[in-house]
């Protein structure tokens, strides 16, 4: 959801689903990542934002259609399809020089041949300009700190130290409009443009219905303590409080216990997401990751000004909330 559970390369996350909780020794030190092959995967990311699905190539469900299946179907290719598309769109090494020629004429200097010198960061900085400041400063991330940082969040979580280390969504393209408005303190334009992406199909045609059945379940349409103007240490509290410290800051290890890792319990009793998730058991994983990557603050108001008001999703979702221990 939103705050996408992308915070490292996908194989990992479903490692994560299936090793958590499991009594293993710690892990080799995994091989060396060269800062090149860093540039390089994220050279790949960049390039892949112009032939995502644009606001208007996403499925869009009509909400009184219950057996849609062919929307069914399309939802679940949908990530597949963005992630390999930039793969796809490129059939020869020319037209992949040839685009890259463009950007390179974006950047200011069509006198000079591609590749003379302009760099990969040059290119992902000017796709994810955002990604390039602080608090992310990817390409000085890459260069300096990405092995030594993947090392440390598979063992002690997304959080080390307690705090959550932004630079997880250097991973993430895809999330980029939604957490780089998030991290600048602007939670309500965080909110609306996370909103209109998904519900235009961006993260999947039924990716609305997921969020907003967690939006009641996790209880974020009950909170009061989250503002517009709540910072991230004030959500690092907020998350100790709902959540548990210890629980929070370790999301993403492969040693937390087993129901805290994304995707525990989806397998068993998630079969249609047309429906959302079902129970706490699927959802309260993705709000412990929220907290570890820094944005539960976001998520929360992304849902109180977008689902929580739209009868839909109170019709459909809203009984999750009648009982809920944090429902004041």
């Amino acid at each position: 959801m939103w705050c996408k559970p992308l915070p490292l390369p996908c194989a990992l996350e479903h490692s994560c689903s299936r090793l958590v909780g499991r009594s293993m020794a710690p892990p080799p030190r995994l091989p060396a990542a060269p800062a090149a092959v860093l540039c390089g995967w994220a050279f790949l990311l960049a390039l892949s934002q112009p032939v995502h699905a644009s606001l208007h190539d996403g499925l869009q469900l009509d909400e009184g259609v219950g057996e849609d299946h062919m929307a069914l179907l399309q939802h679940r290719a949908q990530p597949r399809r963005q992630r390999s598309s930039a793969i796809a769109h490129f059939s020869s090494l020319s037209q992949l020089k040839g685009h890259v020629g463009n950007l390179y004429q974006t950047l200011g200097d069509a006198r000079q041949s591609p590749g003379s010198n302009v760099t990969t960061e040059d290119i992902f900085c000017y796709m994810y300009p955002g990604y390039c400041k602080a608090p992310f400063s990817c390409p000085e991330f890459a260069r300096n700190e990405a092995h030594e940082k993947f090392n440390e969040w598979i063992v002690n979580g997304l959080a080390p130290g307690g705090i959550p280390d932004l630079h997880v969504w250097c991973y993430s393209e895809e999330s980029y409009q939604y957490i780089s408005r998030c991290a600048t303190g602007d939670l309500i334009g965080a909110a609306k443009i996370r909103y209109l992406l998904t519900r235009a199909g961006y993260f999947g045609g039924l990716a609305h219905e997921t969020d907003g059945s967690l939006c009641f379940l996790e209880g974020y349409c009950a909170d009061t303590d989250v503002s517009e103007n709540t910072t991230l240490g004030e959500a690092m509290q907020l998350c100790d409080e709902r959540y548990g410290h210890e629980d929070w800051i370790h999301s993403g290890s492969l040693f937390s216990p087993a129901e805290n890792a994304v995707g525990y319990a989806q397998e068993e009793t998630w079969r249609d997401p047309r429906n959302g998730y079902a129970n706490r058991s699927q959802t309260r994983p993705l709000g412990l990751a929220a907290c570890a990557r820094g944005c539960y603050h976001c998520d929360v108001m992304y849902c109180r000004e977008n689902y929580c008001k739209d009868e839909y999703y109170i019709k459909k979702y809203g009984h999750f909330l009648k009982g809920a221990t944090w429902v004041k």
